[in-house]
């Protein structure tokens, strides 16, 4: 039996537990659960990461995404391991391949656990009858139940409910979505790159699909690319004005990496105005590196940049 037929078998008897229903007081102390959303590179993970080290957040780690239908037994067992010096905390040097860490404690995506309530594989806007069809009461509900171990709210990456805000934010009333947005050259390139190292062919799309994948996928890179990061920064978009204000923060990467303090605090500050206070943090004010440097042919840059021009122009910005 190889790895994956073990935690297949695994999150199969895991899911038969069933927890018992908080009361309501339990239920109305607890914190907002906080979800990053934003399109594929532009600095999503670097932002996990940074955050997880603050501490205030219970964050999937690459142990707990093995028990993707039940992140409280996920968290329980951690939490055993950490006390009796089988695991040692570590803090995460914000090295990742495409989102993918090592380390049992470092930080996962937890597309597995979205996959298990979603019926897709890929970050993509889902359908009327994939939303009809999707278990969503039941998957905030396990993400709202290692707040019951510790008492902190979860942060997730939620890249896979983004193009579809609106029916999930429904039913997380109290959350918070966390928008991280890139300038979009940069988000371009670092897309090229990915196709270049993940796929081997810059022809072939890879990651995030909009709603006008279909129209997109036959065209040429350029306009693939541009149209990915455009639509999906407009579906985002979109979605987060159909929220009341106390619901999101938007970001920019730019302003992460020079200031990450800055953006704890405006975190911070949208947890207050919905009436609950984080705990401080001494984090280093240390600025974080930033790869916001031209690395391609000027020529492609420029290709990807006009292709971004015209969508701009043709839907006015």
């Amino acid at each position: 039996m190889n790895e994956l037929e073990r935690i297949k078998q695994l999150n199969q008897a895991l899911a038969q537990i069933v927890l018992p229903p908080q009361d309501e007081a339990q239920a109305s102390s607890h914190k907002p659960n906080l979800y990053i959303i934003g399109c594929p590179r532009s600095g999503t993970t670097v932002l996990l990461q940074y955050l997880a080290r603050t501490q205030i957040w219970d964050v999937p780690s690459n142990l707990m995404a093995r028990f993707t239908s039940s992140p409280y037994i996920g968290l329980l067992v951690q939490q055993l391991l950490l006390d009796e010096g089988t695991l040692s905390p570590t803090n995460s040097d914000y090295k990742s391949h495409y989102g993918r860490s090592k380390g049992l404690l470092n930080t996962n995506e937890f597309f597995h656990f979205f996959r298990r309530y979603i019926d897709t594989i890929d970050i993509a806007h889902l359908s009327e009858s994939q939303i009809q069809n999707a278990r969503i009461k039941e998957m905030f509900s396990k993400l709202n139940e290692p707040s019951r171990l510790s008492g902190k709210p979860f942060l997730t990456k939620a890249m896979m409910l983004q193009y579809n805000l609106t029916d999930f934010a429904a039913h997380c009333s109290k959350d918070i979505f966390l928008y991280t947005k890139r300038e979009p050259i940069f988000t371009m390139q670092s897309i090229y790159q990915a196709r270049i190292k993940e796929t081997g062919c810059i022809n072939t799309w890879w990651s995030a699909k909009p709603a006008q994948y279909p129209s997109l996928k036959d065209l040429p890179y350029a306009s693939q690319i541009a149209g990915q990061v455009y639509y999906t920064e407009k579906a985002i978009e979109a979605g987060l004005r159909s929220l009341d204000s106390k619901r999101y923060v938007q970001i920019a990467y730019e302003d992460l990496v020079s200031n990450p303090a800055g953006i704890l605090n405006s975190i911070c500050d949208k947890y207050q105005q919905n009436g609950f206070d984080l705990p401080a943090t001494t984090l280093s004010q240390t600025p974080l590196s930033n790869q916001n440097t031209e690395k391609l042919d000027p020529s492609i840059l420029a290709q990807l940049q006009q292709a971004y021009a015209d969508l701009q122009q043709k839907h006015g910005m």
